[in-house]
């Protein structure tokens, strides 16, 4: 039985006007609804959509923009970005490899060319051929496509198994592993005895520590991984007959390059700028909590009690933020105001992380509008209430050194 989605787009190909616009456009416009030929003989809404999901795929998928791909919204939304997956084909390499939840299709994609063959499961027969398609346009026509559930006790060897589960299975969207499918807690040692190594997929919002708790056999590496800005996904490693202590990854792949699971910290440049330094660490160091091994390794030390922020004496340029402290106090309005008339500063960005107060609390509360160049941070130092003026380092503003009120 043909998929219904291939047809459609086979309309659309047999379409010389909507062919020719699928040649040509890499974005969606309003105009061109109203430029379709009246009583076309292919599906009008579905030409749109496809034009709509094609430009949002632009920044995540850019090699996937192609005349031929075919994009669904939701494995859109759900699927790995084209740079997180190809970080991904370069650290699980092997012999052979099989992806249990196959989706849009963008880690096989990526990581099938690291192994000699590449199976894919998927359970929608209707993604499965989208798949099937996407991944033959994309010149990758000897990956395997398979519809429907993988039985684990079925599975053939291989390499790595490579496992994205369904985080919406229920009416509401969960984070924990043991409401998505495929079931990780149950499966997970039957997976070993056909795997060298499984790797799991988890949301970046995963209860990590309760998580751990509840596995059966505990990951050989956790790895956070995202952007310069945002935690995208945790994966769990796991390797077969594995015991000692799961070690903590975090990589950020794109234009900020950041990746853990090298020698990157002995090889660590630090700059020349000298000064007082806050560093918020990157939201995946924040999750695995590996923050305050990395801040010691390079000269830092805890500047909060919770140990969430760190100072450091010089500029390293860490992921995360790292902030030029220009005022330190304890946590009083007038002083805070004081400082901001002096400088002729009207807003302010506040930051906290486990503070008594909400940065929408503080703002409220001393009626200070958000904005600017200037951040506040406020924390808990020695049991203290404490709060940080800091600025990018790029900011090119004449302000005193650093000083500590009494």
């Amino acid at each position: 039985m043909q998929s219904k989605i291939i047809e459609e787009w086979q309309q659309l190909r047999s379409n010389k006007w909507a062919s020719q616009l699928l040649n040509e456009s890499t974005k969606y416009d309003e105009k061109i609804a109203f430029s379709i030929p009246k009583n076309p003989d292919f599906n009008k809404t579905f030409l749109l959509e496809q034009l709509a999901l094609r430009h949002k795929a632009l920044k995540k998928l850019p090699s996937w923009v192609q005349p031929d791909t075919i994009f669904s919204k939701i494995p859109l939304e759900q699927c790995t970005s084209e740079v997180l997956a190809k970080w991904k084909s370069t650290y699980f390499q092997g012999d052979s490899l099989i992806d249990l939840t196959g989706g849009m299709g963008v880690d096989i994609w990526a990581m099938a060319p690291s192994f000699n063959s590449a199976v894919v499961y998927e359970l929608n027969p209707e993604r499965a051929a989208l798949l099937k398609h996407n991944l033959t346009t994309l010149g990758l026509d000897t990956v395997i496509v398979h519809t429907g559930e993988a039985a684990a006790e079925k599975l053939p060897n291989c390499s790595v198994l490579y496992v994205d589960p369904d985080r919406r299975i229920g009416a509401d969207r969960s984070f924990k592993l043991e409401d998505a499918a495929p079931d990780v807690l149950s499966l997970l040692p039957e997976w070993l005895t056909k795997s060298d190594k499984v790797v799991v997929k988890a949301s970046p919002m995963l209860p990590l520590s309760e998580t751990l708790t509840k596995l059966s056999i505990q990951p050989s590496e956790i790895i956070a991984l995202g952007d310069s800005t945002e935690l995208k996904e945790i994966l769990l490693v796991f390797q077969r007959e594995f015991q000692g202590q799961s070690q903590r990854f975090t990589v950020i792949a794109g234009n900020f390059l950041w990746d853990e699971t090298k020698d990157i910290l002995s090889n660590h440049s630090l700059s020349n700028r000298i000064g007082s330094f806050l560093w918020d660490p990157h939201p995946g160091q924040h999750k695995l909590g590996t923050a305050a091994e990395i801040a010691g390794k390079l000269g830092g030390e805890a500047e909060n009690d919770e140990g969430h922020y760190f100072h450091f004496n010089q500029f390293v340029p860490l992921p995360g933020s790292m902030h030029e402290v220009v005022w330190q106090g304890k946590f009083k309005e007038k002083d805070l105001k004081q400082w901001m008339k002096e400088h002729g500063e009207k807003r302010i960005q506040i930051r906290c992380r486990k503070f008594f107060h909400t940065p929408e609390q503080i703002a409220q509360k001393w009626k200070i509008a958000s904005g600017g160049n200037y951040f506040l941070w406020c924390y808990q130092k020695n049991g203290i209430p404490w709060m940080s003026v800091t600025k990018y380092p790029r900011i090119e503003k004449s302000v005193d050194s650093p000083t500590v009120l009494p």
